[in-house]
């Protein structure tokens, strides 16, 4: 491989600090923009069919407001790029798409900071329900609604292109003039919440969301044909030996299942606490999957059933949420193997990002399909390849994430030397509940790769599922004593305040939480778990996901997707060590520096954070992770794992990667 020498030190925007906040509340020179578009997959500007309709915005300069507009396309809006050139910041509402839109146009995304109304109503709302649409959002402030005839023939499908435009004017002049009222309106709340630190980082995301939207999923056609007829032929195999035991039912009839499982196998119906009989609410007994799974088999016939029907219920479902739309994206001569999908914000409680799939309809298909980026399942990842030979897929995830944040938060001392110390925390999981099966006389034995499951289950908790891992929850609660402390605390101040202010300065809400009789805290599981997964995917990975991108402008380093803990590139391949390099500053110490700089919160100097990369012609598939640990006292460990044997390489004072 030829040695590349490139410039790594890319300036990070001056938005990307304190600077970003200060410019929101000078609030005296920014930009309100709404778009009106064709409407096929809902506007998406990852269609190239699609187009420009209307481009309304306001400009806001020292006090002066000045309107303009424009009808045209994409090359059209040099005046407005200008004018965002100019401004400190740019505000829409559901902002990601507009900056797809003028991604279009041409403007370069890492150069603006933007502002969205709609997630600064859900950093407001923090983990409360609450409709995020702009009217929604503006009858909340009582800043009116804009009840147009415009509004309702959009919402039933007509595109803005067939509309007049003199009515499309009107109703997208009201769009910029609602939304500037709406930014106006949300800002003594977010001051008097103390939340900018966390608006600034929510909003220093989105422009990244546009950008791995546009970048699109790029499928390996050979390993997804290959896996669909893997797929078709387990079904049809066990259909036909599911036909036999049942006599050829429709599986999918809720009648014909519920009539074969209780009467003619005899399965005893599920109940609740109180002893009830399950039922639906029609009053038939449930044949729902979750239901169906916990039923327990008495006769060879009924374990023979379940085993089969579990097999053939995971291929088909595999078969239909997955596989049989990424066989029609490989196979359809547009697409060539690239679709499109939305990561956004706005749907969860904790505040992680979510996904979104967008709809595609094939030719000779009547129903549109679809998937999200996010809930694929995890032995899918290595579908996605590069899209040139001469690049790789890289993954960067942070390495052991929650269990870090976990410990951090409670400042749990045991946690922390595990961390540091390198402990094998799996290998324990393993030997506790083996250890607990040995003193009872059950001849089951877990390895380290099983116990994994289990490891961190009481972290959130969780109970397990049998007396072993029972046994190790109640150890896990006794080894880890600060952690579980500070999570019994969180509970108690909850049902006291009905709030819960995290240590980084976000607040989730359980206005109606209780004690009951038995002195449970309800919402107790959602407590324990908001504050660390919140801080781990909803705060630190944004942070690195954001730092990664912009460090990496001008490079032939493509960021397609980012779930939970992990950011996924193609990258070239003569790149490969400057985005090792990249992700490692970026996931461990820039989180350090923007966290104590902007969120004016200091992470445990004596725990690492950390990140484990994987390099391979797919994604997540490789026989090799890089494991790097970094303090803020500028200590290193870097790691290798092969064959599921770890070396450490180096551990010292002042790292440098090899």
């Amino acid at each position: 491989m030829r040695r590349t020498t490139i410039d790594v030190n890319n300036k990070l925007p001056w938005f990307v600090s304190e600077a970003g906040i200060d410019a929101y509340l000078r609030q005296d020179n920014y930009v309100v923009l709404d778009w009106e578009t064709t409407n096929l997959q809902y506007g998406s500007a990852s269609n190239p069919k699609n187009r420009l309709v209307l481009g309304c915005w306001r400009v806001v300069k020292d006090g002066t407001i000045t309107d303009k507009h424009i009808f045209g396309d994409e090359y059209d809006f040099q005046e407005l790029l200008d004018d965002i050139a100019a401004a400190d910041f740019l505000i829409a509402h559901n902002a990601q798409f507009e900056l797809a839109w003028l991604s279009r146009c041409g403007l370069d995304l890492r150069s603006v900071l933007c502002y969205c109304t709609l997630v600064g109503e859900w950093v407001i709302a923090g983990n409360r329900r609450v409709q995020l649409g702009l009217e929604e959002c503006a009858d909340k402030y009582k800043l009116g609604r804009k009840g147009s005839l415009v509004s309702k023939l959009i919402d039933l499908g007509t595109c803005p292109s067939e509309i007049p435009e003199s009515w499309l004017l009107e109703y997208c002049q009201m769009d910029v003039e609602l939304c500037h009222k709406v930014f106006l309106a949300q800002q003594s709340q977010i001051a008097n919440l103390d939340l900018w630190h966390i608006i600034l980082s929510r909003n220093l995301t989105i422009p990244v969301l546009a950008d791995i939207h546009l970048a699109g999923q790029q499928l390996d056609k050979e390993a997804v044909i290959e896996e669909e007829a893997r797929l078709q032929a387990i079904i049809e195999e066990l259909g036909e030996e599911l036909d036999g035991i049942t006599g050829g039912i429709n599986l999918g009839s809720p009648k014909q299942l519920g009539t074969f499982l209780y009467k003619e196998l005899g399965f005893a119906p599920l109940k609740d606490r109180k002893g009830n009989v399950i039922k639906t609410p029609g009053g038939s007994l449930p044949t729902s999957q979750d239901i169906l799974f916990q039923l327990k088999p008495d006769s060879e016939k009924q374990e023979r059933f379940l085993a089969l029907y579990k097999e053939y219920n995971k291929a088909d479902t595999l078969l239909s949420k997955s596989m049989s739309f990424f066989k029609q994206v490989v196979l359809d001569k547009e697409l060539k193997g690239t679709y499109h999908s939305l990561i956004i914000h706005g749907r969860t409680q904790t505040h992680r990002l979510a996904s979104a799939g967008i709809d595609y309809t094939f030719a000779g298909n009547k129903k549109s399909m679809k998937v999200q980026a996010q809930n694929l399942p995890r032995a899918y990842k290595k579908l996605f390849v590069a899209h040139d030979p001469d690049y790789v897929v890289m993954e960067a995830d942070g390495a052991g994430m929650e269990f870090r944040v976990a410990v951090l938060l409670g400042h749990d001392t045991q946690g922390r030397d595990d961390i540091v110390s390198g402990a094998d925390i799996h290998g324990y999981t393993r030997d506790v509940i083996n250890e607990f099966n040995e003193e009872n006389d059950f001849e089951e034995r877990i390895d380290r790769q099983t116990a994994k499951a289990s490891t961190f289950t009481p972290l959130f908790w969780g109970r397990g599922d049998n007396p072993a891992e029972q046994a190790y929850a109640i150890d896990f609660a006794k080894k880890y004593s600060g952690l579980r402390k500070a999570q019994e605390d969180w509970t108690i101040t909850v049902a006291d305040k009905k709030y819960l202010e995290t240590p980084y300065g976000f607040r989730y809400y359980w206005p109606d939480c209780k004690v009951t009789r038995s002195g449970w805290i309800e919402y107790t599981n959602q407590i324990v778990n908001a504050p660390i997964q919140g801080l781990a995917t909803a705060e630190i990975i944004p942070v690195a996901l954001v730092h990664f991108w912009h460090k990496t402008k001008g490079m032939p380093i493509e960021i397609f997707n980012t779930v939970h803990d992990s950011i996924a590139s193609r990258v070239h391949k003569d790149y490969v060590n400057v985005a090792k390099q990249l992700s490692k500053e970026a996931m461990t110490t820039d989180v350090y520096k923007f966290f104590k700089d902007v969120y004016r919160y200091t992470l445990w100097e004596e725990l690492p954070l950390g990140v484990g990369l994987k390099v391979g012609k797919a994604w997540g598939v490789s026989d090799c992770e890089e494991i790097f640990e970094c303090w803020q006292s500028g200590r290193e460990r870097y790691t290798v794992e092969r064959n599921k044997k770890k070396e450490i390489i180096y551990d010292r004072p002042n790292g440098e990667m090899n």
